[in-house]
């Protein structure tokens, strides 16, 4: 191939080779017809009971032991066959990314539906200023989304690219899709427009983030879109023209993590929520009302409970010592751990260590300060 592009073009065709992985069954074999588990795509289209796939077998010249493990590979692998255009590679995840497909259908329809016939999208993504919260969240998804992917990209890291994308795709379907309903249906002009202006930055992003990967349904989808006034003047008619997104920053926000902490325990947060009266907002440290003791959660997150009258002092202090012990000994772990690293140390294993041992320290701070506030409390 490329002696042949010299040959006629004078260049070469391409200038870097990715060299994808292997491909291997459930068990973590490599698909080979030698050891006769490799899955045949027409099966995979029509469909095979489990017994025709036994029989495929018998067709092949295996090794009487080869084809015992074969058959017993395939038992564990397609109890049931496999069904007709219904198969997950593992093999059941393609049935889940089937129902992706659909998920990007949907959504493109419905936010078609909000946006109306005569919705003019505006001239750019900027925001205006009056954006919700939710609003705001949502488009900074977009962005961090964006950010990860491309990141990903240039690593050649196909597989974390994608999972970039996917997670995307499903805070906005199951998050702000969800709330924008109410928006567009009840709210006032103003935030019904704003609403339909970020319905559309997003999945307008959202089909050109996962077009390289999906191009056939995104390109469906996106010409059904209106276009902005400068792509309808640059005669932009096809999302493989249209610019990849680069992580355009919307929101400015240092809080990922803190997002994550709070996801992670929102059913927690709800239930606690469900019984409270009134909330006040604390701006700073000072404003902690006397009588609390703390909770580190991480290195920017602490969580502050009155336990002043409502508990016995001694058995809660005694309960933190134990804490804090346990955390030193796990700290004294991970400093072993680090002190061990050399060159030949993976970087990944380097920064879980890390994050780790700012974990931990953060924690220990906050056992010792909550110690110090309950023996304070005593006097």
């Amino acid at each position: 191939m490329i002696l042949m592009s010299i040959k006629l073009t004078g260049k070469v065709p391409f200038k870097e080779v990715f060299c994808h992985s292997l491909v291997r069954d459930a068990q973590g074999r490599k698909m080979s017809k030698s050891l006769g588990n490799v899955v045949d795509p027409l099966d995979v289209i029509n469909g095979i009971p489990l017994q025709g796939l036994h029989d495929k077998l018998l067709t092949g010249n295996l090794d009487p032991r080869e084809l015992k493990k074969a058959t017993e590979g395939q038992k564990l692998s397609y109890p049931n066959g496999i069904p007709e255009c219904d198969i997950n590679l593992d093999i059941l995840r393609v049935e889940g990314y089937r129902k992706f497909c659909n998920k990007i259908y949907q959504a493109t329809k419905f936010v078609l539906g909000r946006l109306g016939q005569d919705y003019i999208p505006p001239t750019t993504s900027e925001l205006t200023g009056k954006e919700s919260l939710v609003e705001k969240w949502i488009l900074h998804k977009l962005s961090h989304a964006a950010k990860l992917t491309n990141e990903s990209l240039e690593a050649r890291n196909f597989g974390d690219a994608t999972n970039h994308i996917y997670n995307f795709w499903y805070d906005l379907c199951d998050v702000y899709i969800e709330n924008s309903k109410s928006l567009i249906q009840d709210g006032t002009p103003e935030q019904k427009k704003s609403a339909q202006d970020t319905l559309y930055t997003c999945i307008d992003g959202a089909l050109r983030l996962i077009h390289p990967f999906m191009p056939f349904i995104t390109e469906e989808m996106w010409q059904r879109l209106p276009r902005r006034e400068p792509e309808i003047t640059g005669n932009l008619k096809t999302i493989m023209k249209a610019p990849y997104p680069n992580g355009q920053v919307y929101v400015e926000t240092n809080n990922e993590e803190i997002y994550k902490i709070a996801n992670d325990q929102q059913d927690s947060i709800v239930s606690l929520i469900k019984g409270v009266e009134k909330i006040t907002v604390v701006k700073t440290l000072d404003q902690v009302p006397s009588g609390c003791a703390l909770q580190a959660i991480g290195p920017e997150c602490t969580v502050h409970v009155l336990v002043k009258g409502q508990i016995d002092l001694d058995a809660e202090i005694a309960k933190v010592e134990k804490k804090l012990s346990n955390v030193l000994e796990q700290k004294k772990k991970t400093d072993e751990s680090i002190s061990k690293f050399t060159e030949k140390t993976k970087p990944e294993a380097k920064d879980s260590a890390y994050k780790r041992l700012e974990k931990q320290t953060a924690e220990i701070e906050g056992y010792e300060q909550t110690i110090a506030i309950l023996e304070k409390l005593k006097l």
